[in-house]
């Protein structure tokens, strides 16, 4: 008559630390799948993996109960709380995935410069589109925005505070804090205000950069939004100025200039 093995103990016990360690491969995977664009296919492939796993530790377990071993009675509560655990974790994971906010930040097509030479204030005036791709809306509990140019290493950026930044959607003034709903993109139009130091005004309307390899100076304009659950969401815009943009604007003219997201 045939009879069937018992499940040693160290084979058991090498399945369940093979489970546990695809249990730990889908708690890395859950921490860095949102920077992913196709999530729930490496989401489904990770569960799949742990599908199988569980598989083959149902037959061991199966294996052992069916022999009357004590050693499946030993470790029931233990492969219980291994199945619990990972279970309210992959729940855990797929709820806040589900209904992660995710903002996605773009602007132009051009930004206005000004300038008060009598109170030496320069002044911005740009558009940027806040959309929320996910599915819970987020609250920017801060915003802040900074000027300076990357072809200048000795360039001092000049810092755009809260303070001095107006936005404005369609319905109205935002003062943060204020909220993003979900599956929604909010157009907003930024204007910055800021007083020119010594260093900054001179650093600004510095010309020394041009000449003939060098007709125009790249400009950085950056602008953060801080979301309530700490995260800083910026946006770059660059455009370019000339010798005699910069002489137009230190007369208090306002130019227009086009902007791009890339350098």
């Amino acid at each position: 008559m045939s009879t069937t093995s018992p499940t040693p103990p160290n084979d058991l016990s090498a399945k369940i630390d093979e489970f546990l360690q695809t249990g730990q491969e889908l708690r890395s995977l859950l921490a860095g799948v949102l920077a992913e664009e196709n999530r729930a296919k490496l989401l489904g492939k990770q569960l799949e993996q742990v599908k199988t796993k569980a598989t083959e530790l149902q037959n061991a377990l199966g294996s052992a109960k069916q022999t009357g071993t004590g050693f499946y009675k030993d470790m029931a509560p233990l492969v219980i709380s291994i199945f619990s655990f990972l279970l309210s974790f992959v729940t855990f994971g797929l709820t806040y995935w589900w209904i992660y906010p995710n903002i996605k930040l773009s602007g132009g097509p051009n930004v206005t410069i000004s300038y008060r030479p009598d109170g030496r204030t320069l002044g911005l005036d740009w558009r940027l589109v806040a959309a929320n791709y996910g599915r819970r809306m987020d609250v920017v509990n801060w915003t802040k925005a900074e000027l300076t140019s990357p072809d200048v290493t000795t360039s001092t950026t000049i810092d755009l505070p809260e303070s001095g930044l107006t936005l404005q959607a369609t319905g109205g003034r935002l003062n943060p804090p204020f909220a993003l709903k979900e599956n929604s993109a909010t157009g907003i139009v930024i204007k910055a205000s800021q007083a020119l130091g010594t260093d900054t005004h001179a650093s600004f309307f510095d010309k020394a950069y041009f000449d003939e390899h060098h007709p125009q100076r790249s400009q950085r304009l950056r602008v953060s939004f801080l979301t309530v659950d700490g995260k800083d969401i910026f946006l770059d815009l660059y455009f370019k100025l000339s010798a005699n943009d910069l002489a137009s604007i230190e007369r208090g003219e306002s130019i227009s200039l086009n902007v791009s997201e890339n350098k």
